[in-house]
């Protein structure tokens, strides 16, 4: 039916060069011109050059795409238009063969002879779209053809748990191609997963969008070099999706990409003595996985992932809460189970139809986002659903602390937008028909439009809302059957704690509460009192538990703490709250600070683990005053 234009199979070499506007000040704008790629179609053949738009990122290695080839008089034009490379880009092609010509006379090298070989010497390509509006023409006479094909698209002839299909049509929409409009991903309905293997998550990441499975921060938030190089993060002119895989692998991942990406779409990063800006709304998904590769997964193999994630927003979960639109934590998500099985010549040409409408369409889905009244039903908060959560999340305190109650409360106060956002974007989805009549008819969205687009919002936002709700009430089910977990990971978090002159106070909080039985929280712990704990450990015992450093004496401690910067202290004080339920202040006149109690995270700490005996420590009475 269709003559779509057939893909290439490339090995993308190296990204040579970016094409950017740099001020005066040389600051880095954000704002790209062009990038180059040097690219090898066959093994043997010359490398060719691919110049591409600012947000058409092309990763190393093997790569399919649709190219249009250059004639030398439109390369020529390219460059006029939009500026030459510089000579140090030029200068990095000599591996490939390409040499600057120098005038015989003067062996200065001649810049117009070396310009002219640089356009001779290579073949230059473009990245096109596979969809011509010939194509487009033929599609909307047979609405059934395409509405086969988007559902294949989303299944690839599979049978798929419902919210992974909702969350895939949520990840469809390109809802734009300008970086003007970076601010649009304070409506992006960004996901967090937690969920069993096996059920079509990676897959369908890796076609929709950009799959990360791995990468240093400075990678995903773009970096410069000393030679004036720029390598724009992932989520620079993408307004599509991206999907952080295996997310608890990474190493602050959320606080590195969320917390201004999520909701500005604006991101900026200091690198080799510049100010680099990446400007985009793409919809982003965290997705981690719980358990081992060759065993079943159990219910605390969630709460251990829970916990590796907590770490993560410890200091800021308030800021994270309201950053996700959809929230999947599931353990009971149906694998996918394979009905028609697909050849790959199948599932290729599938994706290439809908991702080259995708694209065509994002100058139009724009337009939808800039409607007033579109905007003005993303920003009404969600009443009700707020009320749903704030009762429901009074389950969580016992088991997992004060953390995700903090973001499950942030989640249900300020995520509206997201939340929201999730809905529409399936609901864009559901109306690509629609759009592709608007596009072709190259006519404004009207009313009878926006009302169709606005009654399937909401029909998809009753699904998201109820989703997010089963997560929660999955986490509280998972509190119920892991009790016995918690205080084993209580002792891990004690254990890995990297600030080692706070472990002293988790431990003698831990001693404190035993010894004395306390239960009434929240309570405030004196100086005095921690430090007469202290000592009735022996003097060996503390060198083993807390360090040589601070098991020598409580000063030693104070001293560390004393020193603290005043982020480094605010941190250490989140870092306690939110992973063992206390916090402190420096208060000289008490013994140099106060330990306050607000939860009983360490009423069952495991002492035994760490071979120590409490009943052995000697039943001394408190001095008087403590």
């Amino acid at each position: 039916m269709l003559d779509l234009l057939p893909k290439q199979r490339i090995q993308i070499i190296e990204h040579l060069y970016t094409k950017l506007d740099i001020s005066p000040d040389v600051v880095l704008q954000s704002k790209e011109i062009y990038r180059i790629y040097v690219a090898s179609i066959a093994a043997g053949n010359k490398p060719i050059l691919i110049l591409s738009k600012p947000n058409k990122n092309l990763p190393l290695g093997e790569n399919e795409i649709t190219l249009k080839r250059l004639d030398n008089s439109e390369a020529s034009e390219f460059f006029e238009r939009y500026g030459k490379p510089t000579g140090y880009a030029l200068k990095k092609l000599s591996k490939f063969g390409f040499s600057f010509v120098k005038d015989e006379k003067t062996k200065k090298i001649d810049k117009k002879k070396t310009w002219q070989n640089f356009l001779k010497d290579f073949d230059f390509y473009q990245p096109t779209l596979s969809l011509r509006k010939s194509d487009m023409e033929k599609i909307i006479e047979n609405p059934s053809f395409l509405l086969q094909q988007l559902e294949l698209y989303l299944t690839e002839g599979c049978q798929k748990d419902k919210r992974i299909l909702l969350w895939a049509k949520s990840c469809v929409p390109v809802i734009g191609n300008d970086y003007d409009e970076f601010w649009l991903c304070k409506y992006r309905g960004h996901a967090l997963v937690i969920k069993p293997p096996k059920t079509g998550f990676t897959t369908f990441g890796e076609k929709v969008g950009q799959c990360v499975t791995w990468s240093s921060s400075s990678s995903i938030r773009g970096y410069a070099d000393a030679k004036g190089n720029v390598y724009p993060g992932i989520s620079h002119g993408n307004f599509g999706s991206i999907m952080l895989d295996e997310a608890a692998r990474y190493k602050e991942v959320i606080l590195d990409v969320a917390l201004n990406m999520l909701e500005q779409g604006k991101m900026e990063v200091l690198a080799a003595g510049r100010r680099l800006i990446n400007l985009g709304a793409p919809k982003i998904t965290i997705v981690m996985n719980p358990g081992g590769a060759n065993r079943i997964t159990q219910d605390s193999d969630y709460l251990y992932l829970l916990d590796l994630l907590l770490p993560k927003i410890t200091s800021v979960p308030e800021a994270i809460g309201s950053r996700f639109g959809l929230i999947l934590i599931n353990r009971n998500l149906q694998p996918v189970i394979e009905e028609n099985i697909l050849n790959q010549e199948q599932i290729a040409k599938n994706k290439l139809l809908i991702d080259s409408l995708r694209e065509m369409l994002a100058p139009k889905v724009a337009e939808i986002y800039l409607n007033q009244e579109v905007q003005k039903w993303l920003s009404q908060p969600l009443n009700k659903y707020k009320e749903q959560i704030m009762s429901l999340v009074q389950g969580l305190d016992d088991i997992l602390g004060k953390r995700m109650k903090v973001f499950w409360i942030d989640h249900a106060t300020s995520a509206y937008r997201h939340v929201r956002g999730c809905a529409f974007e399936c609901a864009i989805f559901d109306s690509f028909i629609d759009i592709i009549q608007y596009f072709l008819d190259a006519k404004s969205f009207d009313d009878i439009f926006f009302s169709t687009l606005f009654e399937r919002a909401e029909a998809n936002l009753d699904m998201v809302i109820s989703f997010n709700l089963e997560s929660l009430y999955d986490m509280i089910n998972l509190k119920e059957s892991v009790k016995d977990n918690f205080n084993q990971i209580i002792l891990d978090r004690y254990v890995h704690l990297r600030e080692e002159y706070l472990k002293p106070l988790v431990f003698i909080t831990a001693v404190i509460l035993k010894s004395e039985n306390i239960t009434n929280l929240p309570i405030n712990i004196l100086g005095e009192k921690i430090n007469y704990y202290y000592s009735l450990i022996d003097t060996q015992k503390r060198t083993e538990l807390f360090g040589s450093k601070y098991g020598s004496g409580f000063s030693q401690i104070l001293h560390s703490i004393e020193r603290l910067s005043p982020e480094k202290l605010k941190r250490a004080q989140n870092l306690l709250l939110n992973q063992f339920g206390i916090t402190f202040d420096l208060d000289l006149s008490n013994g140099g600070l106060k330990l306050v109690v607000y939860e009983n995270l360490l009423q069952n700490f495991d002492f035994e683990k760490l071979h120590v005996n409490l009943p052995n420590l000697p039943n001394l009475p408190l001095p008087r005053g403590i």
